[in-house]
């Protein structure tokens, strides 16, 4: 049965074997990168659904490289699974894991869900951008252009770091002629709409950031855009696996 989610008119519940069944088939299939989060730590990591057991109604992820992180995972007695497809955004908790092998290599071995819930939402799946090779935004203010570095990146919009509390704070205020800067990349023009304001306070400094969604981003701009998350979650997986 499929029944409308309270919280989200987009949003749907499938909560027969059957549907949930399906609907994992077809992320195994086109072998989409998931993001599964350990409630407790705040700890995620990019998996991929290797195999369905239809018999014994369990799943098998990738596993991770990381001794660590591997405890984590198994002491949960739930982890949640996001992932994004074809502008469906697709989220589903299940538990506990158990490790195993799959192909020779390590896995996660997981309970089927009992309830999996699909919102129409292009902008769901957002990335942390790499500190390393930092994403910049700059945004033109009356007293000069200010650059801000990203904390994260979807296609429906990013967080940015304004620790010099520079950039005003008038929710729904919109930037125009703004550039965002990936690396590697030519700067790419972007509108872009305040949505939210976060303050916290970090070894006795008072920072913020800002949540900053797209303005009519299409065409080229968005493919580029959707390149950079694609290579990004690309990377992330080789290194959960020990690759990178």
């Amino acid at each position: 049965m499929i029944s409308n989610a309270l919280s989200d008119p987009s949003a749907y519940i499938l909560t027969t074997e059957f549907e949930v069944r399906g609907a994992l088939r077809s992320l195994a299939t086109e072998q989409r990168l998931i993001q599964l989060r350990v409630p407790a730590g705040h700890t995620s990591v990019l998996t991929t659904l290797l195999h369905i057991d239809p018999e014994q109604s369990a799943l098998t992820f990738d596993g991770t490289s990381d001794p660590g992180l591997l405890r984590h995972i198994l002491a949960a007695e739930k982890l949640h699974f996001e992932a994004s497809q074809n502008g469906i955004h697709i989220s589903f908790r299940t538990g506990p894991a158990e490790s195993c092998l799959f192909e020779e290599r390590p896995a996660l071995r997981l309970p089927l869900p009992a309830e999996l819930v699909r919102v129409q939402r292009r902008d769901a799946f957002r990335i942390a951008t790499p500190v390393g090779k930092p994403a910049l935004c700059t945004i033109p203010l009356p007293q000069g252009a200010v650059t801000l570095p990203l904390e994260d990146l979807s296609t429906g919009g990013l967080g940015a770091s304004d620790a010099a509390h520079e950039v005003p704070t008038d929710i729904g205020q919109v930037f125009s002629d703004c550039l965002l800067t990936l690396p590697g990349t030519d700067p790419i023009p972007v509108t872009l709409r305040l949505v939210h304001v976060r303050e916290f306070e970090r070894a006795g400094k008072q920072l913020r950031n800002l949540g900053l969604a797209f303005e009519g981003l299409r065409g080229a701009a968005l493919a580029r855009v959707q390149r950079y998350i694609t290579a990004q979650e690309r990377e992330a997986l080789a290194r959960n696996r020990g690759f990178g």
